[in-house]
């Protein structure tokens, strides 16, 4: 083929090296050839004779067929577009083991090419790899690159991070993409399988918080309230300053998470709970921190989370000793006055409400 190189590269395999097991000979083969900027798959295990006690491991170009006992019918195959250039390459390597004083040695052999007698099958009919560093291979996270972004991933250490302390440790050239898969991965067996909404809940159960709960027709979470019993209690003891902050819909679910802050009386902030609702402007999604109105506690005296959360969410209602309202919206801060009520749906992006 004219764009082979016509270099036989089985002798840069065949070597005195023995090896224990058929892993570390393939391992070692698979590194020979991206020295030489070409890998190497397991095309096929076989055992060719009864007599043979463990099996031979032919090792081909990934430029080729890895299953030559089948063609396809192109005719009636459709093939994915993809990157992987086939030119049906034959190039092969065999590791197998031979048995000295009975004890089992794997060593690397090169493979005769039958339809051309007396030559192997060590060339190559196309171009070899210009830049290896960008290649699966090349790119393989092993367990000790795994291990270290496990404990990365537990610091709450940022992807890029991770990517710069493995890539400096190891002399390697992984991507981001390959840093964002392995953490994904590492959040779900952390998660057990579950959805990470379903996790939430379960785990919000087990550690006894307030969880107040709605699905839409479709079994997808259209309203969620988590609330600590603790910060229910800070709250009705500490009432006079809330703050009331959305994200609107930069999460998963398109959906706005709202977060409660208490303030106390040594300005130490406490938070309240989260709301994940559909709508922001809705009371509906805030009855929840009402229906949680200190029980038991009826002789502390101020307004009830609901009112609060009236007055912030819906802009509606009496001045019930509101003494004023600040809101931020996109484009700078104003102060408004309550005078009974605020007018239409406010646009903030936050909300202080305090209360004397």
């Amino acid at each position: 083929n004219d764009k082979g190189d016509n270099v036989d590269y089985t002798s840069f395999f065949i070597n005195d090296v023995v090896y224990d097991t058929h892993d570390d000979a393939c391992a070692a083969a698979r590194e020979i050839a991206m020295r030489n900027r070409f890998f190497l798959i397991v095309g096929s295990v076989k055992q060719n004779h009864s007599s043979e006690k463990y099996p031979r491991y032919y090792m081909d170009c990934n430029h080729g067929y890895r299953n030559k006992s089948y063609t396809p019918d192109l005719a009636k195959t459709t093939r994915c577009k993809s990157k992987t250039g086939k030119s049906d390459c034959r190039f092969r390597v065999v590791v197998r083991c031979s048995l000295v004083d009975g004890k089992c040695e794997w060593r690397i052999f090169g493979v005769k090419d039958k339809d051309n007698p007396g030559k192997s099958r060590g060339f190559h009919n196309h171009k070899l790899e210009v830049y290896s560093e960008g290649s699966r291979q090349r790119n393989y996270l092993s367990k000790e690159r795994r291990m270290d972004i496990k404990e990365m991933e537990a610091t709450h250490t940022q992807a890029r991070d991770i990517r710069s302390f493995v890539n400096r440790k190891y002399d390697a050239h992984h991507h981001m993409k390959q840093i964002y898969n392995e953490t994904e991965k590492i959040r779900r067996e952390r998660l057990g399988g579950m959805k990470p909404m379903r996790w939430t809940l379960i785990e919000a159960q087990r550690l006894d918080y307030f969880v107040e709960c709605e699905f839409d027709d479709e079994r997808r979470v259209s309203r969620l309230f988590l609330c600590h019993p603790e910060s229910i209690r800070m709250l009705s003891a500490w009432y006079f300053v809330i703050l009331i902050d959305s994200t609107y819909t930069t999460n998963k679910y398109k959906q706005p998470l709202v977060q409660l802050i208490g303030v106390s009386p040594v300005k130490k902030n406490f938070n309240i709970g989260f709301a994940l609702v559909s709508d922001e402007t809705k009371l509906k999604a805030y009855k929840s921190l009402g229906s949680q109105r200190l029980k038991g506690d009826d002789h502390l005296r101020g307004p009830t989370p609901e009112i609060l959360l009236r007055l912030s969410m819906r802009g509606q209602g009496q001045k019930r000793g509101a003494k004023q309202i600040r809101a931020r919206g996109h484009l700078g801060a104003k102060q408004i006055r309550a005078r009974g009520h605020l007018g239409a749906k406010p646009q903030q992006v936050s909300i202080i409400l305090i209360f004397l």
